[in-house]
Parts: C-alpha cells; sequence; structure tokens
C-alpha cells in the first residue's frame, strides 16, 4: 500500500469496491430468474441484493471518510497506475447495485416505486463518482511520461464497465415511471454507453501491448485480466436495451450517436478529417443500433402510443411477471 500510517482508514485498499460490485452482480443475476421452475433464485437475489446495500453503505462511509481524514492517502492511490483505477469501483458498485435493485423492481420481487427510488439514489451518486474518479485516473495516467508495463492491468477498465451499463439502467427506470422525456433519456443512455465503450476499445489496444511487450503479469494479478469481459458483456446489454429504447425516439436518439462523440473527440478545434472520421463511424453505430430497434418494435404488439415503456404496475405478483415485463418484451436487457 502507498501510505504507511496504520490507520485502518488510511490504509483501505481502493480494491474493496469489487466486493460491492460482485455482490450486487451476483444479485443481479439471481434476479434475472435462472431457475425459472423455483423462487430459490429470487430470495437468494433478494438476500444478496440486502447484504450488498449494507456493504455499499458501509464502504460509501470509509471511503467519504478517508478522502476527508486521509487526503494525502488517496492522491497517492489514485497516482498508482497498478491500483489508481481501483479506486472507480465504490462507485461503479453503486451502479451495479441501482441496477439490482431495479431488476428486482421490474421482476416483481420487490415494489416497483421502492426499488425506483433506491435505485436513482445508488445511481446518481455512482455516475457522477465513477465519471470523476475515471477522469482523475486517466488524465494522471497519460501525465505520466513512462508508465512502466507491469503496472497495465485489466483493472483500467474498472471505471469504463459503469458507463456501458447506463442503458440497462435507464431502461428499467423508465419501465418503473421514471419521468422526463423518454428521448432525452434514450439520449443519456447513448452517450453514456458510447463514450463507456468507446474507452473499452481504446484501452483495449492499450493494455493489450503490454500483453506483447511485457512479460506475463504475476499469479496475484491474473485475475485482473477477466475484467476484459466485464464491458463487452455489458456493453451488449447496453445494445439491446438501446434498441427497446429507442424504437419510438430514432431520430433524436441517432442525434445523439453523431453530437456525443464529435463534442468528446473535436472539442472547439475546427472540423478535422479525424472529427468527420468520427461522426461518419458513429452515425454508422446509430444507424445500426436503432435499425434493429425497428425489428424489435416490429416483432411485439404496439403499445397504444408510441412508447416502449409501461409503467409499474404495484399490484402484480410475482408469478404474473413470468408471462409480461415491464419493458415489453421477456425481459429487460
Amino acid at each position: 500500500m502507498n501510505t504507511p500510517s496504520g490507520s485502518p482508514l488510511a490504509t483501505l485498499h481502493p480494491a474493496w469496491g469489487a466486493v460491492l460490485m460482485t455482490l450486487s452482480g451476483a444479485s443481479l443475476l439471481a434476479l434475472r430468474d435462472p431457475l425459472a421452475a423455483t423462487d430459490v433464485d429470487t430470495a437468494a437475489g433478494l438476500v444478496l441484493l440486502v447484504l450488498a446495500e449494507l456493504v455499499g453503505a458501509g464502504l460509501t462511509v470509509a471511503s467519504l471518510a478517508r478522502l476527508a481524514r486521509h487526503p494525502a492517502a488517496f492522491r497517492a492511490d489514485l497516482d498508482n497506475p497498478g491500483i489508481g483505477a481501483m479506486i472507480a469501483s465504490w462507485p461503479a458498485g453503486l451502479m451495479v447495485l441501482a441496477l439490482a435493485a431495479l431488476e428486482a423492481g421490474t421482476s416483481g420481487a420487490a415494489d416497483g416505486t421502492t426499488a425506483l427510488v433506491t435505485a436513482m439514489i445508488l445511481f446518481v451518486p455512482g455516475l457522477l463518482g465513477t465519471l470523476a474518479l475515471g477522469y482523475m485516473f486517466y488524465s494522471r495516467v497519460i501525465g505520466i511520461a513512462d508508465v512502466p508495463l507491469p503496472a497495465m492491468s485489466g483493472n483500467w477498465f474498472v471505471p469504463v464497465v459503469p458507463l456501458v451499463l447506463v442503458p440497462s439502467i435507464l431502461v428499467r427506470a423508465l419501465a418503473l415511471g421514471l419521468g422526463g422525456d423518454p428521448a432525452q433519456w434514450t439520449f443519456a443512455a447513448l452517450a453514456g454507453w458510447g463514450i463507456g465503450f468507446g474507452l473499452f476499445l481504446l484501452l483495449a489496444a492499450i493494455i493489450g501491448s503490454r500483453l506483447l511487450l511485457a512479460a506475463p503479469p504475476p499469479p496475484h494479478l491474473a485475475p485482473s485480466w477477466w475484467v476484459w469481459l466485464a464491458p463487452l458483456g455489458a456493453g451488449g446489454l447496453g445494445v439491446i436495451a438501446l434498441a427497446r429504447m429507442g424504437s419510438s425516439v430514432e431520430a433524436v436518439s441517432g442525434l445523439a450517436a453523431v453530437a456525443v462523440p464529435w463534442r468528446a473527440s473535436c472539442g472547439r478545434s475546427p472540423p478535422g478529417g479525424c472529427c468527420w472520421r468520427s461522426v461518419c463511424s458513429s452515425g454508422s453505430a446509430g444507424v445500426c443500433t436503432f435499425t434493429s430497434a425497428g425489428g424489435a418494435s416490429d416483432s411485439r404488439p404496439r403499445p397504444s402510443r408510441p412508447s416502449p415503456w409501461k409503467s409499474a404496475g404495484s399490484g402484480r405478483s410475482r408469478g404474473s411477471h413470468r408471462s409480461s415485463s415491464h419493458c415489453g418484451l421477456r425481459s429487460c436487457s
């Protein structure tokens, strides 16, 4: 650890956030009803959800206290290329926990309104924290003249994973009655997914080169390379969620697919060749996504108004949900 102090707060390792991510992910998996013939998976999912909420509350208090009382230790971890990215595992865990809470609501395992409120309380600080800590870490790494190759690992993907979860979170929140314009929420979902998956592709090239240019990672770091699977899996679910969200707002969201990378890549610079390439590729991805959305929309009964979301029913039982979903399809993404 970077801090020699013996204080438990000063030496709190950033990787503790991975515990929260794991518990929340396990809860999400159980609440997806993998054992359809029994409710054991649902009960296990709710138990894991409560446990994850307790861990999340404790970790949030400890992390904020460490930041306030030991800012030097926090900065030292953030400046370390080997472990700095893991600081984002705490807000990332809050976002995965928000997704699990929403899954409990859309599946009928928990009250929809309670699940929505709980999820939004977790989602907003989780997203802001992930963006802030991810920016702080990546800006520091870019500023280092020569990053040691052994310091590069799959941990660098941690700040990216929550961003590609934004569509999956928002499609469930809308199904449970989240207010606002669905087109604007789709814009936000696509912006989060685009930034997250774009960073993943960039980091994949950088971190992948480490495997070619340096010796294999030591055994204790080998598990971190499995983080590669998280952006791929969550990113795929995000595409499906975007397709379901965008079936009635193709034009607005297609515009988002162009505008977000344009602003991110071009900034205030004149529209040069690099910018046009980003617009072209982003527009192509947007057209592909929302063409898929049109196909998904045509394959199911159309609602009375052009909206793919339904409000959560407070009186719906768990058994009735198995044949009907808040998202209009068998399950949300």
